[in-house]
């Protein structure tokens, strides 16, 4: 696992940096270059298969008898590893994808 690089200058991104990608889902500049970069489609899809993973398991642990308190708190430590481990799983582009 590494971080995100530049598709131009190969600029290896800080945690930080990615992370801000993350909730934005927005253009981002290269420090190094100046280069406009978006997240590919393919992350994009990631960490929205990601987010729905984790709206799943709200889902279902109450069906299997879980209560509420422990759903939530489950609920809220698997989405703050998957905050944590999805910038690991971004690729930039210089163009903007269509999601599908």
């Amino acid at each position: 696992m590494k971080l995100p690089v530049c598709c131009k200058c190969h600029y290896l991104f800080r945690w930080r940096s990615a992370i801000k990608v993350l909730f934005g889902w927005k253009r981002f500049i290269c420090p190094h270059c100046k280069t406009k970069l978006y997240p590919s489609a393919e992350s994009r899809q990631k960490a929205s298969f990601a987010n729905s993973l984790s709206l799943l398991v709200l889902l279902l642990l109450p069906s299997f008898g879980v209560s509420f308190l422990w759903t939530f708190i489950i609920y809220f430590v698997l989405l703050a590893s998957i905050l944590a481990l999805l910038p690991f799983f971004y690729t930039f582009v210089d163009q903007e994808e269509p999601f599908w």
